[in-house]
């Protein structure tokens, strides 16, 4: 069963209910990084590249694929690609992956006074939504 964007987004919000942190806003998702084809990435850098978070992949029509964490999410997303041949666009490094439909990229940024928060939001978000590609035995990115 596809997990859309709304899905996610209610997902936060109740995270930010059950776990309230005073003095800090509500978790809010990036504007997308696009995908130009299931295979390959325009643009110039991903949401919040320089700080931990947790980045969400979704496909065509916006469903949840996948939830990850970093320390740094311009490293960690940018690591799962390479450039093309003419360096215009970067392209899934496992070819495995290629398949899974990948068209963008949001992502939550911590200060850094707050990385460390990035474990437990990915956890639940996991446990709330269990996104496909993040599943034991699953082809995962």
């Amino acid at each position: 069963m596809p997990i859309p964007l709304s899905a996610v987004l209610e997902a936060l919000a109740d995270f930010h209910q059950r776990f309230p942190r005073p003095g800090i806003d509500a978790l809010e998702l990036s504007e997308p990084y696009f995908v130009e084809t299931d295979w390959a990435i325009k643009g110039k850098s991903v949401p919040h590249s320089y700080h931990a978070g947790v980045y969400f992949l979704f496909n065509r029509d916006e469903a949840l694929l996948y939830i990850g964490k970093s320390d740094g999410l311009g490293a960690r997303v940018g690591g799962r690609f390479m450039w093309n041949a003419d360096k215009t666009a970067g392209v899934v490094k496992d070819p495995s992956h290629r398949g899974a439909g990948v068209v963008s990229v949001r992502a939550i940024a911590f200060l850094d006074e707050h990385w460390f928060e990035s474990a437990a939001v990915e956890a639940y978000l996991i446990d709330a939504l269990k996104p496909p590609l993040n599943r034991v035995g699953t082809n995962r990115f």
